[in-house]
Parts: C-alpha cells; sequence; structure tokens
C-alpha cells in the first residue's frame, strides 16, 4: 500500500551530492581570471594607450567587464551550490550544518584572495605588513567568523574599509591618490567585495532557511511514517475494499478488494481499474472523475460495475477521494467500495417483477382497475377499461367506482364494499354504466391489496352482457329449439365464438362430459379442450370461416379422464348472431384400437431387429466360444492363462445367453413343443423358483385341478415362470408373497369385443401376481419393450418380460397384466388348449464327448471365421471334412468327391441358395445323406413360426464343441 506515494521519492536520487572537485575547479577558475586579469590588462592598456583620458576611460570599461564576469562566474556557482545545499540538507546527517556552511567559507575565500592580490600585485605598498598595519583587518575578520562560524554584511564591510585603507594611506600617514586608475582599480575592488558580500549573505540565509524547513520536513516525514503505519493497518483490516489508484490506472489494494473480485493484491499490482471495469463503463466513469481532476469537488461517490474474475458483474458503491500535493498537483485517488451486488440484484428483480405485473394489468384484454376501499377513488385503470368504458384515463382518475353504477345499485355497492374481508372476492354479477349512458352486464372478481400504501382493491370486470343477452334470446326460443337440440342423443354444443363461451348444451353432453348442463354454460370451450387458448381460438376461426368442418380433439371431463373426440361444427344464426353449433362423437376407443395395432406393428419391428442382430451376434459368439474351447484344451490345467481362457468362455456363454432372449422375444429361437401338463411341469419348478425369489418372499402355488394339456417347450416355461418371478422378487420390499395359479377359461365374441386385446377360445391360464410395488400408466405402457427395466444399473438387462412377452406369442397366446402403484401386480398368461393328449416325454442323455469314426462332412458356412473353426472341431473329433462358403461351391466338391459323403452340415440362410435348397438338390445324388442344419435362428425354410418340421436336425449358433459332437452323432444315426 505504501509503496504507490513513494515511487516518486527516488527521482531526486541523482542530485543528492555534487562532487566537492566542481567547487575547487570554480573557485580556481574565478581566482586565476582575477589575477591575470589585473596583472596583465593595465600593462597592455599602458603599452596600447599613451593617452591619459583614453586610458581612464578603458579603466573603466575595464573594470564594469571584470565586475560583469565574476558576476557572472557566481550566478554559476549559486545555482549549482543552491540545488546541492537543498539536496543536501535533506540527507538524514548530523554534519549538516557544515556540508551548509561551506560554500560560504569559499565565497569568502575567494574575496579576501582577490583582495589581497590585487593590492599586491599593484606593487603600491610596501611588501611588510609593519608598514600597512591595517592589513591586519584583513585576517583578523576572518578568524572571528571562524570562531562564530561565519560572518555577515558587516564584517564583509570591515574586509573592505580595511583594503582601502591599506590601499591609500601611505606609511607616512598622509592620502593621496597616485594615479587616476587606481580609482578605477578601488571602484573595481569594491563592487567585487560588495558582489561577494551580497551573494555570500544571501546564501547564508537561504542555507539557515533550506535547514530549518528540512529539519522540519524530517520531522513531519517521520510523523507521517507512524502515521503511514497506522493507515496501512486500517487499510489491510478494513472489511472493505480499499485502493490507492494512481492517474495512470494502477492501483494497490487491501485483501476485501481482491476478495470482492477474486484475485490476490498480488494479481491486481499489474492491473488498472480499467482491467476491471466493462468497456461501454469506462468512459462514464472517467466523466464522473473529471469533476474531481478540475478541482471542482474533493470526492464522488457513485454505484460501478466490477468484472469479477469468474466473469460475472459485481455492483459496488464507490466513494473516491483524490489526494494532492502541496502545489495542488493530483497525486492519486483514494477508493473505498462496498459490495452492493445482492441489494442491485433484487432491485433489478424488484423492477422486473414491477414491471411484468404492470404489463399483465395493461395488456389484460378484460377491463381491470384498482380503486381506493376509503375514498373509492379510481388510482389505476388498464388500457382495456379505457377502450371498453370510453372514459378516458384522466377522467377515470378523477372519479369513483359510484361514477359506473346506476344509481339504484349504489347502496347494494356500499353494501358489498362494507363487509369484503380481504383475499379473493368473486362479487358476481353487476352492471355498469358506460360513458355513452349504456348498460352492461359484468362479472366482478376482485382482490385486497395495499397501492401506494393505501387500502386498495384490484378488480376485474368480464363483460358478460352478449352471453347474458344470448342466453334470454335461447330462453326466447326454448320452445321451438329445446326438443331438437336438447333431446338429441348426439353431444351437442351451442359456442360462442368470439370468447369461446359455451352457449347451450344438451343433456347428452352433460351425460359424456359429467357436468350438469347449467355448469357447462358457464364455462369456455377452451376448458375442456386440452390445446392452448390460442389453438382453440385458430380452430374456432377455422370452423367459423368454413375453412374446416371435421376436428379431432381431445377433451376432458369431470372426473378428470380425457377422451378422444371428432367434433363436426357449423355456423347457425340465433336472433341476429353467429354461433358455432358443434356435434360430439366420441371415439377414444377407436383411438385405442389404433395405437393397439401401432404398438403391436412397432413390437414386431423391435422382434425382427432383434431377430436379425442376435442371428449376426451368435456367428460371432460361435467363433469366441469355439477358439476359446479349443485353446483350453491346449493348455495345461496349471497353466495361469486357462483362467483367462475361463473368463472367455463365461463372458461368451453370458452373451450367447442373451442372443436366445432376443430371440425369444423375436420368437425366432428353435424350440421343441410337446404336449405337457403346466401343473406337473410347474409342480417340478417350485423348489427352483422358491431358491430364486429367497426365504423372505412366500411363494403361494395355487394348482387348479383337471386342467386342460396344452402344446409348448417345457423350457419356454422354465424362461416364462423365471423371469416373471424374478420380477416379482424385485418388485416385493423385504417381506412379501408370490401366488402361482392355474387355471382354464373361455372367451366368446362378445366377451372378447368389450375387452381389448383377448380372442374367443379355450385357453389354460398361468397367473403370477405379487403384492410389491405395482407399476403407473407410463411403465405399463412400454413393459414388454427389450431393454426397458425400471432397475437400477446392473439389477437388469431388461429383456425378461420382453423374452416372456415373445414365448407367449409365439405359442399363439396372449398375455394380460393388471398393475397399481403401491397394490401389486398380476400377470395372467392364456396359452391355447390342446385338443391331442399329453404325457411325459423321456429325453435321453448326451454322451460325455462322442467322436466320428472318419465319416465324410460336407460343411457350408458362409461367415469364413466360423468356417475355419467347425472343420477344425470336426477333423478334432475325428471326421473328414470337405468345407464350403458358398452354395455353387459345395455342389462342386460334391461332384468332385469319389467316396459317398454321409453328412451334409450347413447353415440356413446364404446368398444363392439356402440350406434346404441345397440339402434336395445333393440327396439327389447321395441318397442316403443326412443333413444336419445350423443357425443363429430359424428361417421357414426349415421351421414354421420357429417350430421345427418334423424329422429335421438342427444345431443352434453358438454351439460348444461337446454339443455339436452330440448333434453330428444324433444326425448320422448314432444318437
Amino acid at each position: 500500500m505504501s509503496q504507490l506515494p513513494e515511487k516518486s521519492q527516488d527521482r531526486e536520487a541523482s542530485a543528492n551530492e555534487t562532487p566537492s572537485r566542481d567547487i575547487l575547479v570554480i573557485v580556481f577558475l574565478y581566482a586565476s581570471f582575477a589575477a591575470l586579469w589585473i596583472l596583465f590588462s593595465d600593462r597592455l592598456l599602458n603599452a596600447l594607450v599613451g593617452d591619459r583620458e583614453t586610458l581612464l576611460a578603458l579603466s573603466s570599461l575595464k573594470g564594469f567587464f571584470y565586475v560583469t564576469v565574476t558576476s557572472l562566474l557566481l550566478y554559476w556557482l549559486l545555482r549549482r551550490r543552491t540545488a546541492v545545499g537543498v539536496a543536501a540538507a535533506a540527507r538524514p546527517t548530523d554534519r549538516r550544518t557544515g556540508a551548509l556552511d561551506r560554500p560560504v567559507w569559499s565565497l569568502y575565500g575567494i574575496a579576501i584572495i582577490l583582495s589581497g592580490a590585487s593590492i599586491l600585485l599593484r606593487g603600491e605598498i610596501a611588501p611588510s605588513f609593519a608598514d600597512r598595519p591595517l592589513l591586519i583587518l584583513l585576517v583578523l575578520p576572518v578568524i572571528v567568523s571562524a570562531a562564530l562560524g561565519g560572518f555577515g554584511p558587516g564584517l564583509t564591510a570591515t574586509v573592505i574599509v580595511a583594503s582601502t585603507a591599506a590601499w591609500f594611506i601611505p606609511p607616512d600617514g598622509t592620502f593621496a591618490i597616485k594615479a587616476p586608475h587606481d580609482i578605477i582599480q578601488w571602484e573595481m575592488l569594491l563592487a567585487n567585495g560588495l558582489l561577494i558580500s551580497l551573494v555570500s549573505e544571501i546564501m547564508h540565509r537561504a542555507r539557515q532557511r533550506e535547514k530549518n524547513r528540512w529539519q522540519q520536513l524530517l520531522a513531519t516525514q517521520e510523523s507521517l511514517k507512524k502515521s503511514e503505519t497506522r493507515y496501512r493497518s486500517l487499510f489491510e483490516a478494513a472489511n472493505v475494499g480499499k485502493s490507492l489508484t494512481l492517474l495512470s490506472g494502477e492501483i494497490s489494494v487491501n485483501r476485501a478488494y481482491g476478495e470482492l473480485f477474486g484475485y490476490t493484491p498480488a494479481e491486481l499490482r499489474n492491473m488498472t481499474w480499467r482491467d476491471l471495469t466493462p468497456p461501454e463503463d469506462i468512459e462514464p466513469i472517467n466523466a464522473l472523475l473529471a469533476p474531481l481532476l478540475r478541482g471542482e469537488k474533493d470526492s464522488a461517490r457513485f454505484e460501478k460495475r466490477y468484472l469479477h474474475k469468474n466473469g460475472s458483474l459485481v455492483w459496488a458503491d464507490v466513494n473516491v477521494a483524490l489526494l494532492r500535493n502541496d502545489e495542488g498537483q493530483p497525486l492519486y485517488y483514494i477508493t473505498t467500495l462496498v459490495d452492493i451486488t445482492e441489494r442491485k440484484n433484487a432491485e433489478e428483480q424488484l423492477r422486473r417483477s414491477e414491471t411484468r405485473y404492470r404489463e399483465l394489468f395493461e395488456s389484460n384484454p378484460h377491463p381491470m382497475w384498482i380503486y381506493d376501499t376509503e375514498t373509492l377513488r379510481f388510482l389505476a385503470v388498464n388500457n382495456a377499461a379505457v377502450a371498453h368504458y370510453g372514459y378516458s384515463r384522466t377522467q377515470f382518475l378523477a372519479m369513483t367506482i359510484k361514477d359506473i353504477r346506476p344509481p339504484e345499485d349504489i347502496s347494494r355497492l356500499l353494501d358489498n364494499i362494507a363487509v369484503i374481508a380481504g383475499g379473493l372476492d368473486e362479487a358476481g354479477l353487476w352492471r355498469h354504466r358506460k360513458k355513452d349512458g349504456s348498460l352492461i352486464d359484468v362479472e366482478i372478481t376482485s382482490h385486497t391489496l395495499l397501492y401506494n400504501d393505501r387500502p386498495a382493491e384490484l378488480v376485474l370486470a368480464h363483460d358478460v352482457t352478449r352471453r347474458k343477452r344470448a342466453e334470454e334470446n335461447l330462453i326466447q326460443s326454448e320452445i321451438k329449439f329445446r326438443s331438437l337440440f336438447q333431446n338429441h342423443a348426439a353431444v351437442k354444443l351451442i359456442i360462442d365464438p368470439e370468447d369461446g363461451a359455451i352457449v347451450d348444451a344438451n343433456d347428452a353432453a352433460a351425460c359424456f362430459y359429467g357436468w350438469p348442463v347449467e355448469e357447462l354454460r358457464r364455462m369456455k370451450i377452451s376448458r375442456i379442450n386440452l390445446l392452448p387458448p390460442e389453438k382453440v381460438r385458430e380452430e374456432i376461426e377455422n370452423a367459423l370461416s368454413m375453412r374446416k368442418k371435421y376436428f379431432e380433439f381431445k377433451h376432458c371431463k369431470a372426473d378428470g379422464s380425457v377422451a378422444d373426440v371428432e367434433v363436426f361444427s357449423s355456423r347457425v344464426v340465433l336472433d341476429g348472431k353467429e354461433y358455432l353449433h358443434s356435434i360430439i362423437h366420441d371415439i377414444t376407443e377407436k383411438r385405442q384400437l389404433e395405437r393397439q395395432f401401432i404398438q403391436a406393428q412397432k413390437m414386431e419391428s423391435v422382434g425382427r431387429l432383434a431377430g436379425g442382430v442376435a442371428h449376426d451376434f451368435n456367428n460371432m459368439l460361435a467363433v469366441i466360444l469355439g477358439n476359446a474351447e479349443m485353446a483350453m484344451e491346449k493348455v495345461k490345467p496349471e497353466d495361469p492363462l486357462r483362467n483367462d481362457l475361463q473368463d472367455i468362455l463365461v463372458a461368451a456363454r453370458k452373451s450367447a445367453e442373451i442372443t436366445r432372449q432376443l430371440l425369444a422375444f423375436a420368437r425366432r429361437q428353435t424350440i421343441s413343443p410337446r404336449v405337457i401338463d403346466l401343473n406337473e411341469t410347474v409342480d417340478g419348478m417350485l423348489k427352483m423358483l422358491r431358491r430364486l425369489i429367497g426365504e423372505d418372499i412366500d411363494l403361494a402355488w395355487l394348482p387348479s385341478s383337471n386342467i386342460w394339456p396344452v402344446l409348448m417347450d417345457p423350457s419356454q416355461l422354465d424362461q416364462v415362470l423365471a423371469n416373471l418371478c424374478v420380477n416379482a422378487r424385485d418388485a416385493i420390499s423385504g417381506v412379501g408373497k408370490v401366488t402361482i395359479e392355474t387355471g382354464m377359461v373361455t372367451f366368446d365374441k362378445a366377451y372378447c369385443a368389450e375387452h381389448q386385446g383377448f380372442v374367443p377360445g379355450e385357453f389354460v391360464l398361468l397367473a403370477v401376481s405379487d403384492d410389491g410395488c405395482g407399476m403407473d400408466r407410463d411403465v405399463l405402457e412400454h413393459l414388454f419393450e427389450p431393454f426397458f427395466t425400471t432397475k437400477g444399473i446392473g439389477r437388469g438387462t431388461g429383456l425378461g418380460l420382453a423374452t416372456a412377452y415373445g414365448i407367449v406369442k409365439q405359442n399363439n397366446g396372449f398375455i394380460n397384466v393388471y398393475s397399481e402403484a403401491g397394490k401389486g401386480t398380476a400377470f395372467k398368461i392364456y396359452l391355447p388348449r390342446h385338443a391331442g393328449k399329453g404325457g411325459p416325454e423321456h429325453i435321453p442323455g448326451l454322451p460325455a464327448m462322442p467322436t466320428g469314426s472318419g465319416e465324410t462332412v460336407l460343411l457350408v458356412e458362409d461367415d469364413l471365421s466360423l468356417l475355419t473353426l467347425t472343420r477344425r472341431t470336426l477333423e478334432g473329433l475325428g471326421y473328414t471334412v470337405l468345407s464350403a462358403a458358398t452354395p455353387a461351391e459345395a455342389l462342386v466338391l460334391a461332384r468332385e468327391q469319389a467316396s459317398p459323403i454321409q453328412l451334409l452340415l450347413t447353415d440356413v440362410v446364404m446368398p444363392e441358395m439356402n440350406g434346404r435348397e441345397l440339402a434336395c438338390r445333393l440327396q439327389g445324388r447321395y441318397p442316403d445323406l443326412r443333413v444336419l442344419y445350423m443357425s443363429g435362428y430359424t428361417a421357414n425354410v426349415i421351421a414354421h413360426h420357429g417350430v421345427l418340421d418334423s424329422g429335421v436336425q438342427f444345431i443352434q449358433k453358438p454351439f460348444a464343441k461337446k454339443e455339436l459332437a452330440a448333434k453330428v452323432r444324433k444326425a448320422l444315426g448314432h444318437g
């Protein structure tokens, strides 16, 4: 902080001392010039000029010239030594007095030397001091001056008188002038002595004054240092921003100043106040500071914006004072800042709020005003009131609210005001008088408030004159119109196109919407139409202009439900005024059916996409699984690499499970359905399901007796039940209950017509319900979409219910869900009854790893990586393998093969021809050729809706080596 005013203290450093040799040189030159002048000037004049009068005149000029030259030398000395003396006086040393007196001694030395030399060189007196005793006076003043530390003009005069006496008084005591030029020489010496005396005295007194002033200045500086220390402490400890600002803009600040703008004092040291100021504010601030610089003001106070380090704006209350030096020149500003950002933000918010509410008041399409509840005088009116009532704003503000009422209504008005309790008040229907004297019917809504610290009431007046007149006209025509309109079976509304008011509604409308007819007549169409008001206004205009006659909207009912409606509108004229006659039809069920159809199409499209992705993914997984298994066979059990390969196998198998779920959703997984009894199958799964849901959840099994059989792959039933039970478990927090039920139901066409999603026929019911958290409408809409889940990250893939949905659809069934948030969920699956008989089937176990006996296998696969892997696997199992990447290549290999081919292992979907076509062509050459199909998903070439044709051998990609070995042996007839 103190560094700022110290920046100019070092500027005098170069002038603090002047080398003493400069003074000695000046003294030497002065004495040499005087001596040479006196020695040679008279001789030169005597030699050149013989005339006495001319010599006398030239001697006078010579004296004046001498005095002029010596005066200039003394002036030079005075200028230099004055500067040296002033600078020396400022130095804090104990020898200042000696330093100040030294120039005075030098000048007196010059006077003595010049006076004595002039006398001696003239040769007019005897060299002995005894002959001229008065010469002692030349030495005596010097001795006295040395003792006193200097002398004044009196002692100087003594020296001059002694010189005169020594010059003119002869040894015998007589007084005579020996030559005319002696007078000139005397005048010259006298002038020289007087000049030296005057200069010496001026310098002596100047030194004394400077010494006294600088001693005072040193004392003042000491006091200022102490004051500065106190000020610096106050400056740094202040809790408001303070700064010292140079006229150039540089600033020195305290800690609070830096904290205000997010900078440290060190960062601000290299900045100016302009760096902290928005560019557009710099010129206005300079204008505020200009009166201080001109001396018109000592200080200024204003509010200013600053730039925070983070880029935000900071408002501050700024107090600036300009500090000047003793000569009145401006030095720097002392600035104090107080953060007022919160206050300014609050003021801005208040201003915006007032502006917003003022705009709402002024732009309201209905008349509004504020009146004093004591004087009843209007305090403010909006533009709509001025336009609607015909009075100017000035006229309104000079009136009271009684002035717009008929005289017979004033008593009722005063009674109403007397009972105002505060807050919102719906004052009902009133009559108002316009400026032209006409009466209008208005509905009044008001609210008490304080306006300019006065009790007041804000009033909104809704002109319902037209509506009232329309109602009266409708009453008059009710006899002929009521039966036609009121008793019609269709929903009908009469709407005023000017404001959208429902002028009339029939009984069918009251029944449909749930509001009484009287309530509907007090409503506007925008109350039941879910479109924004401006869009409703636009559609009314379209209907009124006949640009459109048919509309589709969503209308809300009294119970909060929303109905899809189609509206047919036409213009009707009642008592000379145009209205809209709207006939409304409920199309909610129609739209729901359309949405269900669209949802079904969407699910079908997603299923196709999922099946395609799973097919390609299975090819890649087959390569990963096969290579990992082959690599594990080559690695010893203790090799660390075996664990890495095991991790690859686990990850690949999990990925394969996900693709199976996708295929199940897409209804493209390969299944082998058989007739099963749901009770027996579910009963066999109960132990596994109880482990799955945990001990805290009770699993209730409620089978129905003698249920019909169903045709279904048991593994699919396992998937469906497992997924539903897992979802039930996750929906239960803590202890709960899951119930599994079976039953038989029959749906006829009448029932299905009233219940969307149901199909006529006989079905076996499988129901899974829980008492968990339940689901809302939004979740139910996306329930069966793949990867949709409400579980946390890492807790579910979102494929469980999608898989169940796909399995049920693949088996020609349907699924129904009922759930409410907080009340639990019930899934009901309906599987079609199988007309035949069913019983358990025995599935033989697979051998550990069956191998071949050199049989020839023709392998056809268009994926080269999978082709290579499968060929290596079959060769490792002991088969002779012919591999082909395309059906055409396979046909060529078959023709060239001399020995018979026992087995064709082919992909189903390939370019050129599919696997079945290839098999048919090869079996023409090799009638005993057996075929094993492989694919990521089944196509209709070997299956119908995923169900394999009878006698078809199939292996699902991706497959393990053991599974491939078993399938090949079975296809060759050894399984």
